[in-house]
């Protein structure tokens, strides 16, 4: 399978699929749709011998809401059979430079601002809206005690910590701290 994992809106995508299983020449169509809780997109290709083509034009990438979907990748018969490929995690992301504004943080991230500012009496009233679960269940933050806002802000700095170490690596740079290492 060579469906990207990432697609930046407005860009041009392309790739092609080939499964002796599934020729093109034999009446099969790859489709694919990406889906999440907002919106969905299907995927048709174009027949090229027994292989599948795929062309997202920049003008369809555009139209993509920036977000994580699910990717369920299938094959078509003409007799109308489908026959389903394993689906995955697909990201997109917005165009910049066509944004006129865009909010970078990751949901912990701004989980852990609203935290930060609640500890510090300093919260909006939508950061005090935020709910987060809690032992007791969802709560808006609002309604956390001072030990609960603390505990929780230590929760989420952990998660942005992991974000940060996860984007440097992915960058190709190293995230820094020890490294532990066992030998057996």
């Amino acid at each position: 399978m060579n469906e990207p994992k990432t697609i930046y809106a407005g860009d041009k995508v392309e790739w092609t699929e080939s499964n002796s299983d599934y020729l093109a020449s034999a009446g099969w169509t790859y489709k694919a749709r990406i889906i999440n809780s907002a919106g969905k997109f299907d995927i048709d290709s174009v027949a090229n011998g027994d292989d599948h083509d795929v062309t997202l034009t920049p003008a369809i990438t555009a139209t993509y809401t920036a977000g994580k979907y699910m990717m369920q990748p299938y094959y078509q018969h003409t007799d109308g059979t489908k026959q389903y490929q394993p689906r995955f995690e697909i990201e997109v992301f917005p165009d910049l430079v066509a944004a006129t504004t865009y909010d970078y943080r990751s949901h912990a991230r701004t989980v852990l601002e609203a935290l930060e500012a609640a500890i510090e009496s300093r919260a909006t009233k939508a950061q005090m809206s935020i709910s987060i679960s809690t032992p007791q269940g969802s709560r808006a933050l609002q309604y956390l005690t001072l030990e609960e806002l603390i505990k929780a802000k230590e929760y989420y700095q952990g998660l942005v910590n992991y974000e940060e170490e996860k984007n440097l690596i992915d960058a190709g740079q190293s995230p820094g701290g020890r490294v532990l290492i066992q030998f057996e």
